[in-house]
């Protein structure tokens, strides 16, 4: 800051011959407000110094960030040469000089927003970041030093003393004001960088609201009042891999307008400390509820149902309509169809939406409330207008066998117990979080791959991480995926997460799908996991008259090959439990893989386990522990539905006399329980409530039975290991 001198009288007097005076000496203050000036200094040092360092950014949200190095280094040293030079005009001048550089590489930075470098991972999983939102706190930094040159400019005009007029208490007063001054000059220099900072949040909101693409959707959610009402049961109930039951009698009959699946949401837990539930409270009940969630045309679009299973009635809906926006690729734009496009649907209370071309909508599966939307990469290619762009990876290729496109597509698919989902398109697989919608990660492959996603069967409420398979584009192989970090290690707040999904890397663990002496790869149609490995069926090549089902164990070795009929129906949908099992159903009997034990040289052996008694068997429910009742002295219970709509409850064992094999016997029976089926059944498990929902999927649409019964053991005894689950947090 400048400073005014005067020469005091070189005869001592106070240069008048009145004798000085405190009244004297306050008149003699200089005139103008002399405040201006060190306020000014101090709001300017502030901004600078705020710019370079970014400290309100951590009440904001996560995307607002802190300021790159490159441009908070030349916002400090302004900072230091303003300080340091007492604000004379010179260092004014250089402190000005290197503000407009930080301000200028600010916007730059603001402006091309470019993607992060993220570390290397090796093909095919090159996670890449996903347009990411443009960095606001480097447009905050260039706001703040903007702001601070125009003070700057402001010190360099002024010609005022910038020193408190003499005052009673000498010196010691005046300097005591002056740092009063510059004190309140940086608090104003405070406020003004947090409005900077909000207004480059608001543009760094207003420049993704551009780029997110319009669609036309309307949500009808859950009323308020209905919110959190569901059935209690216990923790061996909720996590027992599938209820023993005797069938008896059908609670309701619904016809749906298209396809359905289930997802089941966990409305009320026990008290507990984000880990483990509180040992007072460890036999309080659970409080679930299912919703049949399904897909159905209506005037000028498609709509996502939930139906609630205690009663087939509505829950919620959401509506897309179709219409159409314009998108930009290679620097042209082209008109892509906004429409309703694949539902996915989780094991755990979450309904993925995707919209075409280039959204995915997470609602919550019991309120139908929207939890996030989140844009997708563009799926451009030189195709530019698909039929649909994007689907969800599964554990079987629906579209197997299918020429047609429109015939390939499946509008509605179970996701499973998977931590992470993903979503893919000609040439772009992505990693989405499936409880927050969030993407992950982003990989670009060749043209035309096609993958197939998996999980680990632990227990029936158990999420688990995923292994991917990638084909078409490489070599069948497939990767384990890592786990995500608990929240322990990623903090309890949002803000405190220090995790990068986006930069994360895959294991470098792949295991490559066998030829067996193939010159050309396999195609494969179904993956499982279990807790003795992997599991793939497929078509290999004409040495084999059927397809292959092939196993990995645990060290990846590929230790059993088995040739299924030739007219064995593909994609096979195998059960794969936790516990070793594999069972499928064929040609309307039950067929069952022999134990890893009886296998000898890698070839595997298959036995038919239940025939249906003359009448052929439709669908299959298997839990995903298989038989832990028999191993504890209860039955291990599965459901089978035969072709009239009777519905079985089977259990099965060693056969008596016999070291090996097993058998399986009817322990209950509801004849014609769903009737006939003219398309595709599928049977499910519902948890709240305690039975089983039997489905008929037809062009017409999808008949929903309903159907309970008496138990035949409880929870606590055909899977003890529930009990320990009332110890933990339940998903």
């Amino acid at each position: 800051m400048r400073e005014e001198h005067r020469t005091p009288p070189q005869d001592g007097s106070g240069g008048d011959d009145e004798v000085g005076s405190p009244a004297d000496e306050t008149s003699d203050a200089p005139p103008g407000r002399w405040w201006i000036t060190p306020a000014v200094f101090g709001a300017a040092a502030a901004l600078l110094a705020l710019a370079a360092f970014s400290p309100w950014s951590w009440g904001l949200s996560e995307e607002f960030g802190t300021a790159p190095w490159w441009i908070a280094v030349p916002a400090l040293v302004a900072a230091v040469v303003l300080v340091g030079g007492f604000g004379t005009p010179r260092t004014v001048r250089w402190a000005m000089a290197a503000a407009a550089l930080a301000a200028c590489l600010g916007l730059f930075a603001f402006a091309r927003s470019p993607a992060e470098e993220l570390p290397y991972a090796p093909r095919p999983y090159q996670f890449l970041a996903a347009d990411p939102p443009r960095p606001a706190a480097a447009l905050a930094a260039a706001l703040a030093c903007l702001a601070a040159i125009g003070l700057c400019v402001l010190l360099t005009r002024r010609q005022d003393s910038c020193l408190p007029p003499p005052v009673p208490g000498g010196t010691r007063r005046r300097a005591q004001r002056l740092l009063a001054v510059v004190v309140g000059g940086a608090l104003v220099g405070s406020l003004l960088s947090v409005g900077a900072d909000q207004v480059a949040q608001g543009a760094q909101r207003a420049l993704a609201d551009e780029k997110k693409p319009v669609f036309d959707a309307t949500s009808q959610t859950l009323p308020e009042e209905r919110r959190g009402k569901g059935h209690e049961i216990s923790a061996a109930e909720h996590h027992e891999p599938v209820p023993h039951l005797k069938p008896e009698k059908t609670l309701w009959r619904k016809k749906l307008p298209g396809p359905a699946e289930l997802t089941t949401c966990l409305l009320d837990r026990p008290e507990h400390d984000g880990w483990r539930v509180d040992r007072k409270h460890q036999n309080d009940p659970l409080v679930t509820q299912s919703t049949l969630v399904a897909v159905e045309s209506v005037a000028g679009g498609n709509a996502v149902v939930g139906y609630d299973t205690a009663d087939g009635s509505e829950r919620w809906r959401y509506t897309v309509r179709d219409t159409e926006i314009t998108l930009p690729y290679l620097r042209k734009t082209y008109t892509a169809d906004s429409r309703l496009g694949q539902v996915g649907v989780s094991d755990f209370c979450r309904v993925h939406v995707v919209v075409d071309p280039l959204t995915l909508v997470t609602l919550d599966g019991s309120s139908g409330e929207v939890k996030n939307t989140t844009q997708l990469p563009s799926p451009a290619t030189a195709k530019k207008k698909r039929i649909r762009n994007w689907n969800f990876v599964t554990e079987s290729d629906y579209s197997y066998g299918e020429e047609d496109e429109e015939a390939q597509w499946q509008p509605l698919v179970p996701l499973g117990h998977a931590d992470q989902i993903y979503v893919q398109s000609s040439w772009q697989l992505v990693e989405v979080d499936h409880w927050t919608g969030k993407v992950l990660a982003v990989t670009r492959e060749k043209e035309d791959c096609f993958h197939l996603a998996t999980h680990e069967r632990r227990s029936a409420r158990t999420i688990s991480t995923p292994l991917v398979l990638a084909q078409g584009c490489t070599p069948p192989h497939y990767t384990r995926i890592p786990e995500l970090p608990s929240d322990q290690e990623r903090g309890v707040h949002a803000t405190e997460l220090k995790y990068d999904g986006l930069s994360r890397l895959i294991s470098h663990r792949q295991d490559t799908i066998p030829r067996l002496g193939c010159r050309q790869a396999p195609y494969i149609t179904d993956f499982r996991n279990g807790s003795k490995g992997a599991l793939v069926v497929g078509r290999w090549c004409d040495d084999y008259d059927g397809p292959l089902l092939t196993g990995v164990d645990d060290h990846g070795a590929w230790d059993t090959v088995v040739e299924l009929p030739k007219d064995t129906e593909l994609p096979l949908r195998p059960y794969a439990s936790g516990l070793g099992d594999v069972l499928w159903l064929s040609h309307g009997s039950l067929y069952r893989l022999e134990p890893f034990r009886d296998r000898t040289d890698g070839q595997g052996s298959y036995q038919k386990l239940y025939s249906g008694d003359g009448e052929p068997l439709e669908a299959l429910v298997y839990p995903a522990n298989g038989h832990y009742g028999a191993i504890v002295g209860y039955p291990a219970a599965f459901y089978a539905m035969t072709a009239s709509g009777t519905l079985l409850t089977l259990t099965y064992g060693a056969k008596k006399g016999k070291e090996d094999g097993a058998v399986a016997e009817v322990a209950g029976k509801l004849v014609k329980a769903a009737g006939a089926c003219a398309g595709t059944r599928e049977l499910l498990v519902d948890r709240a409530g305690v039975k089983l929902l039997a489905l008929c999927e037809t062009e017409e649409g999808t008949e929903v039975t309903a159907i309970t019964g008496e138990r035949l053991t409880e929870a606590e005894h055909t899977y003890p290991q529930g009990g320990n689950h009332k110890q933990y947090v339940s998903h």
